[in-house]
């Protein structure tokens, strides 16, 4: 097997299989060892018990044989040596003088008479030769173990290092490639794993990271345009307030160029809602569907306004080139208008009574949308049109279950879900039409408690000064003008901050400041460590602060407006929202 090794760091499983070859080795050796030293006490075990047991039956003979042998009775010792030798299986038995006795295999021979090295040497001596092929014989089995164990431990050896490539080829180099292709991302460079060759469960391993970086990319790509749309949408939302205050004094003006403001304004206003709506769909990874509601939406308290605008904001955006108006105006009455509703089923119902009034309008014409309050604390929100109108025969059927009027493909489904979810939460539809005049669709819903954060109205009470904290110079603008007329008289005095960081300042050279300000805050300030709440809770002036934002809506935000007890105006209405004094 023939491995190139890249790098001046020893891969970890490279390593690790060379230890595991090692240990083979080494405990192969081991048992070898083991099993010679092991043999051979066995074999010398058998070697001294035999010798001992032949010892013993030769020492009784060994004198008669010595005597035999010197009284010449040759034929009789030779007989019985014989004898003896197969009835002991010796290899050989003699008895043979002293004088030619040579060097012996003392393992395997014994000589009787035994003496010592001073003790005199006697005439004739018995030599037997021991036949060890017993104890040999029991030392086989050993070797067969023996063969056994190497062969066993070879084989080992041939699959460990196979399976060592395989391992090598399928797992190690597709994760060294995996590390390549991490250190090349961190420089910089392309995330590429097209060079990585894997197979099976790591083919699959490696197609998982593929997919998860692709998924964290498009994540990142959500993110940067979340952040493009937020900052957009927040930074037209300011001038934006701006040109809608400045509508009402457009009357001056010719009706063309009254529209073509009006036209731009509200295009403006789409635009700034569509950002909304795509911010919030990015973050949430899916597309933006206003008029779609979840199947267990539970009602909650809402701002009608704020629902309106987005699902008008939504028509415009489909009209293309038709020449068809779309006017939703706001003013000092229709703030603070909340419902408890479903949001998304509202939105769905308010979609599908806009599609209608749109189809109803051949070529030119405009749909105006209203928000009023009527007796026993009703809320009214009227979608009246400049169509063709109903004739009265079949406007009495219209809102039935499956009737439908006019459309080829309609289900007469739409107003009656609509009818049906409204009465549901304590409200009504009506439809009041003169056929070639047009159609106005009326739901009347029962006010709801407006939330804890709620600002019925700019309370100045006996504050001295108003601070502005905003980043936009249009918003202060807007305060400028709703504010300018209490400034003049001398009763106000209006203080205006780009950044949290003036803010500072000027409180720490007017530390008496907080008791007789009103802080206005935003709650975007871009560009800067701190939020608007950030300062209001470092400073300590929730008492005294209102947060004035066009993310009122979200639930982070408002979770910390309450533990702080601060309240909101939307920023959306911040050219409507009453303005009092102590005086009024």
């Amino acid at each position: 097997m023939s491995t190139k090794f890249s790098g001046k760091e020893s891969p970890l499983l490279r390593n690790l299989i060379l230890i595991q070859v090692a240990a083979i080795l080494t405990s192969s050796v081991g048992v070898y060892f083991a099993y010679k030293y092991v043999s051979e006490s066995n074999f010398n075990s058998a070697a001294a018990k035999l010798r001992l047991e032949v010892a013993t039956e030769l020492s009784t003979r060994e004198d008669k044989w010595r005597a035999w042998r010197q009284l010449g009775l040759d034929d009789a010792l030779q007989g019985e040596l014989e004898a003896f030798r197969q009835k002991l299986r010796l290899e050989s038995l003699k008895v043979v003088p002293s004088s030619e006795l040579t060097t012996v295999d003392i393992v395997r021979s014994i000589v009787l008479p035994e003496t010592r090295p001073n003790d005199p040497k006697p005439l004739n001596v018995v030599v037997a030769k021991l036949d060890l092929s017993a104890a040999e014989a029991t030392h086989l089995p050993n070797r067969a173990i023996l063969f056994v164990l190497l062969v066993s431990g070879l084989l080992f050896v041939v699959v460990v290092l196979f399976s060592a490539q395989y391992v090598w080829q399928r797992i190690h180099q597709p994760l060294q490639g995996l590390n390549s292709a991490f250190d090349r991302f961190s420089r910089g460079e392309d995330f590429d794993l097209t060079r990585i060759n894997a197979t099976g469960e790591m083919r699959k391993f490696v197609r998982a990271i593929e997919t998860l970086y692709a998924r964290v990319k498009d994540t990142e790509k959500r993110a940067v345009m979340a952040e493009v749309a937020d900052r957009v949408e927040h930074d037209i939302r300011s001038p934006l307030e701006a040109l809608e205050m400045m509508l009402p004094m457009t009357a001056p003006l010719p009706e063309k160029h009254r529209v073509i403001l009006r036209n731009a304004v509200s295009r403006i206003r789409d635009i700034a809602n569509e950002l909304k709506a795509k911010k919030v769909a990015v973050k949430s990874q899916q597309a933006p569907t206003s008029a779609m509601a979840a199947p267990s939406e539970k009602p909650s308290v809402q701002l009608l306004s704020s629902l309106v605008e987005s699902v008008v904001s939504e028509k415009r955006l489909t009209l293309g080139n038709r020449e068809v108006l779309i006017s939703t105006p706001l003013d000092s009455s229709s703030y603070g208008m909340f419902v408890l509703l479903r949001p998304g089923e509202f939105k769905r119902h308010v979609s599908n009574i806009l599609n209608n009034a749109l189809e109803a309008i051949s070529e030119n014409g405009s749909i105006r949308i209203g928000l009023e309050t009527a007796e026993s604390n009703r809320l009214l929100l009227t979608v009246e049109d400049t169509g063709r109108g109903i004739s009265p025969e079949i406007l009495a059927r219209v809102g039935e279950c499956g009737f439908s009027y006019g459309k080829s493909n309609g289900s007469g489904l739409g107003l009656f879900h609509a009818k049906k979810a409204i009465q549901e939460l304590g409200g009504a539809l009506t439809i009041q039409s003169r056929f070639g005049v047009g159609t106005k669709v009326t739901l009347d819903f029962p006010a709801a408690r407006p939330p804890s954060w709620f600002v019925p109205a700019l309370d100045l009470g006996d504050a001295r000064k108003v601070v502005i904290v905003d980043d936009d110079q249009s918003i202060h603008d807007v305060w400028q003008e709703r504010l300018a007329g209490h400034a003049e008289k001398g009763a106000l005095q209006l203080v205006r901050f780009n950044d949290g960081q003036a803010l500072k300042g000027w409180l720490a050279s007017n530390p008496d400041a907080k008791k007789h300000s009103l802080f206005l805050m935003d709650y975007e300030l871009l560009g800067q460590d701190q939020s608007g709440l950030d300062l209001i809770e470092s400073l300590q002036i929730s008492q005294n602060s209102i947060l004035v934002t066009s993310r009122f809506e979200e639930k982070k935000i408002e979770d910390r407006v309450k533990w702080l007890d601060v309240k909101m105006v939307p920023k959306g209405l911040a050219h409507v929202v009453p303005i009092r004094i102590a005086a009024d």
